[in-house]
């Protein structure tokens, strides 16, 4: 019995030292929304739950939106930019700098009604929401594409093409007229927002290929197993037997 707790210990060990890092897999879509509400960007409700499948208003994502982009303090600022916003309301410091906000070529996120409202109330629809990702989140979308845009096909291929929707995204097919569920949302904001770290790069052809550990070239029957499961050959090494022999507290 002793022998097989050791041998389990061994193993633990060789785990936590092989297995690659979390980040190496796609991020699933409780983990989009567990990362965003991990860094403030998604608060949830008094009683603790999150309403993922309730519908989104416009003041909730102009909140999103400064947040994500870690403009907060300037939402601290009041200002009655919108006749239907007084600084009273709680997101009108959101709601002023959301609407500021443009891509490089100058494309609005989020703006007001022709009447000078905002309509912080209304619900948000999943086309509207997919225009306001894609137009804050591409950056060599120009006026001029806007302006020949069809709505709203157009921003939902665009959405495609930028994954925040579709096939691994999270988010699968949405009918562009309904309102959008928190839910939704927030998977989309991770997707257009959040950027996974870039990959290592590759050693240029001029460049030394790095030396390898002399350990490495010996057979794994031959390999001390400590350095061996530093180098991650501890799964082979249990699999073909030669813990055993290698390790004193494994042999009988």
């Amino acid at each position: 019995m002793k022998r097989i707790c050791r041998l389990l210990a061994v193993l633990f060990l060789a785990t936590g030292l092989i297995l690659p890092a979390r980040g190496a897999f796609a991020a699933s879509r409780d983990e989009k929304i567990a990362y965003l509400q991990k860094a403030g960007v998604v608060t949830g409700y008094p009683d603790g739950t999150l309403g993922l499948d309730a519908p989104i208003k416009r003041s909730e994502i102009a909140t999103l939106l400064v947040k994500i982009d870690g403009k907060q303090a300037e939402a601290a600022e009041k200002a009655a930019v919108f006749k239907d916003v007084p600084t009273s309301h709680w997101a009108n410091g959101f709601i002023r700098v959301a609407s500021e906000m443009k891509n490089p070529g100058g494309v609005s996120a989020i703006v007001g009604y022709p009447d000078g409202t905002f309509r912080p109330e209304k619900n948000i629809s999943n086309a509207e929401m997919m225009k306001i990702l894609v137009a804050g989140a591409k950056a060599d979308l120009t006026l001029a594409d806007e302006a020949k845009a069809d709505w709203p096909a157009s921003w939902i291929n665009w959405a495609r093409e930028m994954n925040i929707v579709g096939p691994g995204a999270g988010v699968g097919e949405l009918d562009p007229d309904k309102s959008a569920t928190r839910g939704d949302v927030f998977v989309m904001v991770y997707n257009a927002k959040v950027k996974p770290a870039a990959p290592a790069e590759k050693p240029k052809a001029n460049e030394e290929k790095p030396k390898t550990n002399e350990e490495d070239e010996k057979p794994l029957k031959d390999q001390d197993p400590a350095d061996a499961a530093n180098r991650g050959n501890a799964f082979h090494m249990i699999y073909n037997g030669t813990w055993a022999k290698n390790l004193p507290f494994l042999k009988k």
